[in-house]
């Protein structure tokens, strides 16, 4: 049988070599097994040694207010062997995807640099106050956590599904020290384990990004942290429901930031659209300062009402591919909010002859955050060779934002203009 010609280049070593230095660590797995050759290719672009680990390592200060950003390497796990007792320990755990051979090699290589630390920590029970694990090692930071008495913060972010995410919640130790909770790309086991019917945290704060929960649970986790002050969920409800949202009303009385995202699907972008907003103006009791809102996209008639029941926000955030009107709708709550001081908005753009008119006003004289956008005209777009007019309308922009927002302190504008 004949070679045709792409078998016969991918047989050419140089062809062979420049074709894996563009190749993803994952990849180079696979094409090792390909032939010799391939072998051969893959292994020189393969870390060199038994691990190439980064080293992040960083020490200043005391030793107990000192985070520690460790990566398997044999001086940092003798250093913090002979040190006394840590109190935040950042670790980051590599990814090693696939069945292959060197996944499972290296794999193992982790495991191993990871054990010396965790027999430390376990045996002289570690008081650390802040463990921040990215990575899915679990055998690594279950141990950990169910030997820390003080553990007062807490961030976990893998892609993979947490199957002792139950078991953490239920550690007697945590419910009683756990103040701060983050977690991002965790997904709660769908079997195994349920998921506890009790849970009785004392958080102040609870961050989810991305993460896989029933509407269930999630009622259940609020039942659980009554002292909740902080709130952020960001693409974790499809919808933020009438009984959701009386629920966090019911059991999170002190609640006064809340962040929150629709989770995109197939059949929706995850708007906050007007039922949506209705939903939150109708049922949310409670008194907040913060309100994060992602993908906003409402009428003037929602958002008045909106502004009627949180007139009294401190911070307010759009964020996200907010739609083209929120400019308008942020222009008006600046007319009115006389509490407001940190502004933080993301592809908003507030027509420029809205603040450039003589009767325009704003009420926020005690900004110290404005981090938004200045667009065109609502129904007139400059043409882009007339500058002048680009010149003079910034040069009263900003007369404008000196007279109304004297204190400011951190000051962040987009211009643009006719689509530039």
């Amino acid at each position: 049988m004949s070679t045709t010609t792409t078998q016969k280049a991918l047989s050419l070593p140089e062809i062979v070599f420049h074709i894996v230095e563009f190749l993803e660590f994952s990849d180079l797995c696979a094409v090792a097994q390909v032939s010799r050759l391939w072998h051969q290719a893959a292994a020189s672009s393969m870390p060199s040694g038994d691990f190439d680990w980064d080293d992040n390592t960083t020490w200043s200060g005391d030793w107990k207010d000192h985070t520690m950003n460790l990566e398997g390497r044999d001086m940092v796990v003798a250093q913090l062997m002979s040190e006394d007792r840590p109190r935040s320990l950042t670790c980051d755990f590599k990814d090693f995807p696939g069945k292959a051979i060197y996944t499972n090699r290296y794999r193992d290589i982790q495991n191993e640099s990871w054990q010396p630390i965790l027999d430390h920590l376990v045996k002289n029970h570690a008081e650390l106050y802040h463990l921040n694990s990215n990575g899915s090692l679990e055998s690594f930071v279950y141990p950990v956590m169910k030997s820390a008495t003080r553990l007062h913060r807490v961030t976990l972010c893998t892609k993979d599904e947490v199957t002792r995410l139950n078991q953490i919640l239920n550690l007697p130790n945590l419910q009683q020290s756990l103040r701060v909770l983050s977690l991002t790309e965790c997904w709660w086991p769908r079997t195994g384990l349920p998921f506890p019917n009790k849970l009785k945290f004392r958080l102040t704060r609870l961050d989810m990004d991305r993460v896989g929960i029933s509407e269930m649970d999630m009622k259940r986790v609020l039942e659980g942290c009554k002292e909740l002050r902080s709130l952020t969920a960001l693409d974790v409800m499809a919808r933020w429901s009438v009984p959701l949202l009386n629920h966090l009303s019911k059991h999170n009385p002190q609640l006064k930031t809340f962040r929150f995202s629709c989770k995109p699907s197939l059949s929706t972008a995850g708007e906050v659209d007007d039922a949506q907003l209705g939903w939150l103006i109708a049922n949310l009791e409670q008194d907040l300062r913060t309100l994060g809102l992602y993908r906003l996209n409402v009428s003037l008639d929602s958002w008045q009402k909106f502004q009627e029941r949180f007139g009294n926000l401190t911070r307010l955030e759009l964020l996200g591919e907010n739609h083209a009107s929120c400019g308008v709708l942020v222009h008006k709550y600046l007319e009115k909010s006389t509490g407001l001081e940190h502004l933080v908005t993301k592809n908003v753009n507030i027509p420029i002859n809205l603040v450039c008119g003589v009767d325009s006003r704003w009420a926020c004289r005690g900004l110290k955050t404005l981090e938004v956008g200045f667009g065109p005209r609502q129904k007139e777009h400059l043409e882009p060779e007339n500058q002048s007019h680009v010149v003079f309308e910034s040069r009263i922009l900003f007369e404008f934002l000196a007279r109304h927002v004297p204190i400011v302190e951190r000051l962040l504008i987009r211009r643009t203009c006719g689509g530039h």
